[in-house]
């Protein structure tokens, strides 16, 4: 444990040097109450936003890291075998900042933000988890834009 609780604290201290992006990451929360899906009653939805600390290290895969350079291109697998795109993205998570249930959880996403209050909703898709003795030491994990189906 004291060896991946030392590179959790080396990732942490990567991920604070090289941050702040362009863009803030917030771990959005959904919460919806009342209405009837059967019958379309509509119900009230809420969010609520957290920063993530640390904040995590992202890049979008973009044309370089796709063969042939398009920008939709079919055979791009991760090790679990998901088609991802150029405009897909992949975060760096520390395990401190967040779980695995919480980003495999369909009521939580991941915003960013930029200083003009622009948004974008981002829906996990795959996920690596490199592990030393059992103990995930970071996140690698494969983001996709609400805005593409």
């Amino acid at each position: 444990m004291g060896r991946a609780s030392g590179l959790i604290a080396k990732v942490n201290a990567i991920l604070k040097k090289f941050t702040p992006f362009e863009r803030t990451v917030y771990k959005r929360v959904v919460a919806r109450t009342g209405g009837d899906s059967l019958t379309g009653r509509k119900g009230t939805v809420t969010y609520t936003d957290t920063l993530f600390a640390p904040q995590p290290a992202y890049t979008r895969l973009g044309r370089e890291r796709v063969p042939g350079h398009q920008a939709n291109f079919e055979n791009i697998l991760t090790a679990a075998g998901k088609q991802l795109t150029a405009d897909d993205y992949e975060f760096i998570f520390s395990p401190d900042a967040v779980s695995l249930v919480d980003l495999q959880n369909p009521d939580v996403a991941v915003l960013l933000k930029d200083a003009t209050g622009n948004s974008e909703t981002l829906k996990y898709l795959d996920h690596e988890a490199p592990a030393v003795n059992g103990t995930v030491v970071t996140y690698i994990v494969f983001m996709r834009s609400t805005k593409r189906p």
